[in-house]
């Protein structure tokens, strides 16, 4: 791993109380082993936490905003604006909501399998988690555990898909626990937009599950794509379309973090719950298409086997059907076609 900037700010807010006061950090923390730590378990945490992706709503507000202006001058001066800015205004969001609670706000820019920029709200505790030094806030070193399931929300942005206009992913990953929503004052501050997000995750289990090695059945033998894809397609289908990665990951793989794991290895945003898209849910098994005035639809299986479009002339399409061709033949013979 490696960290460009990490800052923590402490935002001063006890539930059921209205006012919030912002402390913050005049410096970004020093990098050093402590520093490179703390970001290593907070982003473990967040990989392991239910996750819901979006893209930014509002580019006009400060968050995306102050981001933004980050993403194009990544100076420590800019970092530190960013987050400023950004926390001063959550603050005026959830002074006056008195169910929201503050804790302390740690912004980090970091490289790990990809590059990264999160934000991570962790819950004040009897014991003093940070510690200010000055004028800034640096972790307690005295601390021996820390408990991160404190970890009340947190985003990660995915640079690599932000900056690569051609890449349709959603780039905002939200922590999301199965309990409960992510607060609404916490993505509404970030602003995200998942108005997409039944159709987009539905293509990205799709994407998932034709990439993934396939599980081995009780004879020891590897279960066959088409196979595989029924099993899931049929299983999404009895829970209503309503699709739970881990619980799916389980009934495939007697393991509920396999399927999450490798989406988010190979960097596919995929939600930990959602509702799958019914058509595009059929498209898991079958080839539908209309053109030309034609129609055909066939079984996924059947594309470059039964199915194929010659390569030298990619106008021609050479369907292999003896059923079909004697099907046409009895129209012709009996002069209905």
């Amino acid at each position: 791993m490696r960290v460009f900037h990490i800052v923590v700010h402490e935002l001063k807010k006890e539930q059921h109380v209205t006012g919030a006061e912002l402390i913050t950090s005049d410096t970004v923390m020093p990098i050093n082993d402590v520093a490179i730590a703390l970001v290593s378990e907070l982003n473990k945490r967040f990989q392991s936490h239910n996750s819901i992706n979006a893209v930014f709503g509002n580019q006009n507000n400060p968050f995306p905003s102050g981001f933004n202006s980050y993403n194009q001058n990544r100076t420590e001066q800019v970092f530190m604006d960013f987050t400023r800015t950004s926390s001063d205004n959550l603050r005026t969001r959830i002074q006056s909501s008195a169910p929201a609670k503050g804790g302390y706000l740690v912004f980090a820019d970091y490289e790990n399998h990809g590059h990264f920029i999160a934000v991570f709200l962790i819950r004040n505790k009897a014991e003093m988690l940070f510690v200010r030094r000055g004028n800034r806030y640096i972790l307690d070193t005295g601390i021996q555990h820390i408990d991160f399931e404190n970890m009340a929300m947190a985003c990660r942005i995915n640079c690599d898909i932000y900056n690569n206009p051609t890449n349709q992913e959603r780039y905002l990953r939200f922590t999301k626990k199965d309990s409960e929503d992510v607060s609404a004052y916490f993505t509404n501050w970030i602003t995200m937009n998942n108005t997409e997000s039944m159709k987009a995750n539905t293509k990205n289990l799709y994407r998932t599950l034709k990439a993934i090695p396939k599980p081995i059945d009780k004879n020891g033998n590897i279960i066959e794509e088409d196979d595989f894809m029924h099993k899931a397609v049929d299983y999404i289908k009895e829970k209503k379309k309503e699709v739970n990665i881990r619980q799916l990951s389980l009934y495939l793989y007697a393991d509920e973090n396999t399927i999450h794991d490798y989406a988010a290895e190979q960097g596919i945003a995929l939600d930990s719950t959602f509702r799958a898209d019914s058509i595009l849910l059929n498209r898991y098994l079958h080839v539908k298409v209309k053109a030309d005035r034609f129609e055909l639809k066939f079984p996924r299986e059947y594309f470059n086997d039964k199915v194929i479009i010659h390569s030298d002339n990619q106008s021609i399409i050479t369907i292999q059907s003896k059923e079909l061709a004697d099907k046409i033949k009895h129209l012709i013979q009996n002069n209905e076609i």
